[in-house]
């Protein structure tokens, strides 16, 4: 069973991150995740239970300004912020769990993040693991939000004003997970207009990181992806020159494919292609 618990870890510039962590008792591995949009590491507990029985431990912060973590709430002046956070965090894992292969998992925007991540630091992982990455995003604003948009961006694009609730029902298929991200009072409500044209940079380099990646790679995408163009990723998929590497699409799959009907299917994958790249390899 993975023991549940979490810890402060302290950047070089005094911002404390909150770490969530799920531990093995014999652990041969780490899969370390960079979670999505507006939410935070703990939603990684069902990840915890989907490798219950597999000798896979699990670090997922909450990014700066997320969850329960320091940083301004839905403002960055750099996606590059986040980047050498993961750097810095990424040297404590190695040093908490020694020679042990680590995974990173990387969902939604935190693949983006971890794309971005891989290209610039080039981190010796054992492999690497993509869900629903936002590559292309499909959701299109309101003529509201988009004159709030334009307003914004000319005289407050640092203040937290563009919502980020309001379309959970387009990632995922299961009412009582789209309730609990309703309900959620750690859930970054809104973000500004500085963070979202970040995010977009972010994309955009995202996208253009295809061939730095070698290090074994499992892609998964849901067929029904309502928040991101999941041709844009197998496409991407393409150009990656990793000599093991593996994309699945889950038939009527949504977005948040972890709390989605489909969750059972992924779970199985996952767990076929760790034992296959990841454990036994220390």
């Amino acid at each position: 069973m993975l023991r549940p618990s979490t810890y402060d870890f302290h950047l070089s510039d005094g911002v404390r991150l909150n770490v969530h962590s799920w531990e093995a008792e014999s652990s041969q591995a780490v899969l370390v995740c960079v979670q999505g949009l507006g939410g935070h590491g703990a939603y990684y507990s069902t990840l915890a239970e989907v490798l219950d029985l597999m000798p896979v431990s699990i670090v997922a912060p909450d990014l700066r300004g997320h969850g329960l973590s320091e940083g301004t709430r839905g403002d960055i002046a750099s996606f590059e912020t986040y980047l050498s956070d993961l750097a810095e965090l990424f040297s404590d894992v190695r040093k908490r769990h020694g020679a042990k292969p680590i995974i990173f998992f990387g969902e939604s925007m935190g693949a983006v993040i971890l794309l971005n991540y891989l290209m610039k630091y080039r981190p010796d992982v054992q492999g690497v693991v993509l869900l629903s990455p936002v590559l292309r995003p499909t959701v299109r604003p309101t003529l509201g939000e988009v004159g709030r948009f334009l307003s914004y961006a000319l005289y407050n694009p640092i203040k937290p004003a563009m919502r980020l609730r309001g379309r959970e029902d387009l990632g995922s298929r299961d009412e009582l997970f789209n309730q609990q991200l309703k309900q959620d009072q750690l859930f970054v409500e809104k973000a500004s207009v500085r963070f979202l044209f970040q995010l977009n940079l972010s994309i955009w380099r995202a996208r253009r990181s295809a061939e730095a990646l070698t290090m074994p790679f499992l892609v998964l995408i849901g067929e029904d992806d309502r928040v991101t163009d999941h041709r844009k990723t197998m496409r991407f998929y393409e150009r990656i020159p990793a000599q093991h590497k593996l994309l699945v699409e889950f038939p009527t799959g949504f977005h948040a494919l972890l709390n989605d009907p489909v969750k059972t299917q992924v779970a199985d994958t996952l767990t076929d292609w760790l034992k296959e790249y990841s454990l036994g390899r220390s």
